[in-house]
């Protein structure tokens, strides 16, 4: 699956009691990375051997909220830490990202890029972890 951008949508994090949607997001990046493994012969100028080494799924959020303290953004954002699903939503009109889904994985960034008011917009980075 290739790299996806989105400029609209929804994305739900966790599960249950817990589920914490984030629904308005301007900006939706889901990047693989692949980490190649290169293989040199003495006399060559490119790789005679490429292949996929360890591989990393990453999705970035651009979004807003309306109460985002510090208290909030760990317990209901980066659920603490803890490991949990991310499902990937269509906007509300049904247009932007299609929908996806994500197991095992970990809030890894919150960063506030701007405030105003009751209004927070804040990038949010996450990781997906092996299943098994």
């Amino acid at each position: 699956m290739p790299s996806l951008k989105a400029n609209v949508g929804r994305i739900t994090i966790g599960s249950g009691a817990s589920l914490h949607e984030l629904a308005y997001c301007e900006g939706i990046e889901v990047d693989y990375d692949f980490n190649a493994i290169k293989h040199f012969a003495a006399d060559r100028q490119f790789p005679v051997y490429v292949a996929h080494g360890n591989s990393e799924l990453t999705i970035t959020i651009d979004c807003a909220e309306f109460t985002a303290t510090e208290l909030f953004a760990f317990t209901t954002i980066a659920q603490d830490g803890a490991a949990v699903n991310v499902e990937l939503l269509p906007g509300y009109r049904s247009g932007g990202i299609p929908a996806a889904s994500f197991t095992n994985c970990v809030v890894v960034q919150y960063t506030i890029t701007s405030r105003q008011g009751d209004v927070v917009k804040a990038r949010v980075m996450i990781s997906k972890q092996s299943d098994t």
